[in-house]
């Protein structure tokens, strides 16, 4: 949990989606890069920074694991950061919403080889675990109330 819940509200207005602009928003990209570049030490910038990043932008969040996995290899301020969205909309069933999340998961591990990145890599096989049992869960809900 961060202590300063509404930056993210404020980053989120100067932080246009990559996919939403026809060119990828270069300038952004390259601001929020150096920004990670910069920063990665410090465990309420990367949260703020990862939480202004919604669901509908998961490519972009890889992006950004990866650049800060490039500055950082701290397991203790990897496992900090919101690998998941904090927030996200759905019509009816989440389970497209928790699809989206465990391939965006699967994109991570490649990201994580050699020694440095055990722990790390053991971190996203927990989250994908833990994001298919939350499919199961709701494929079941579904099929109770559907």
């Amino acid at each position: 949990e961060h202590p300063i819940q509404y930056v993210p509200d404020i980053i989120k207005q100067f932080l246009p989606l990559p996919e939403k602009r026809s060119d990828g928003c270069p300038k952004m990209k390259g601001w929020v890069q150096h920004y990670i570049i910069e920063n990665s030490r410090d465990k309420i910038k990367m949260g703020c920074l990862f939480d202004a990043v919604p669901e509908s932008s998961l490519e972009f969040r890889r992006e950004m694991v990866c650049w800060f996995v490039q500055e950082n290899t701290c397991f203790e301020d990897f496992k900090n950061l919101p690998l998941l969205p904090i927030s996200w909309g759905a019509m009816g069933s989440l389970v497209p919403v928790y699809n989206r999340w465990n391939n965006y998961l699967n994109t991570l591990l490649p990201l994580f080889h050699g020694l440095d990145y055990l722990q790390h890599k053991q971190l996203i096989l927990n989250e994908i675990n833990r994001v298919k049992a939350m499919i199961v869960q709701e494929e079941i809900s579904d099929f109770i109330t559907g």
